[in-house]
């Protein structure tokens, strides 16, 4: 009685020994996936009547107005006048080239270069050269 008894309490030692030696399994944590910000559509601002030249760049619009004058003298003056842009020819293209409302005075010259620096696309009147 003593022997059986015996060996089912090794039997059941054993039994726990292999149930302690038994680990569980660790679960894997599932990484959790990042979501994509989604960009935001930048609204467009309607504009009514844009003047060409004002979509231009900023660099384009303000550039140096006196060399811009000279070159079109050059280009559109007569062959002696091509020479040397001389006041006689500015006068003569800024008769057939004229603004309809006629151009400030901040921007000319008495031989009719152009002065300053004015926007292109500016507010008021522009001479040929501007």
């Amino acid at each position: 009685m003593k022997k059986k008894k015996k060996k089912e309490e090794e039997e059941e030692e054993e039994k726990k020994k292999k149930k302690k030696k038994k680990k569980k399994k660790k679960k894997k944590k599932k990484k959790k996936k990042k979501k994509k910000k989604k960009k935001k559509k930048k609204k467009k601002k309607k504009k009514g009547f844009v003047k060409p030249l004002m979509r231009a760049p900023r660099a384009e619009r303000f550039h140096d107005v006196t060399s811009h004058a000279r070159d079109i003298v050059l280009t559109t003056a007569s062959q002696s006048d091509r020479t040397d842009a001389s006041p006689g020819a500015f006068q003569r293209l800024s008769r057939h080239r004229r603004a309809p409302r006629g151009c400030p005075a901040v921007c000319r010259a008495s031989d009719g270069r152009a002065q300053r620096q004015l926007p292109l696309g500016g507010p008021g009147p522009r001479c040929p050269g501007c």
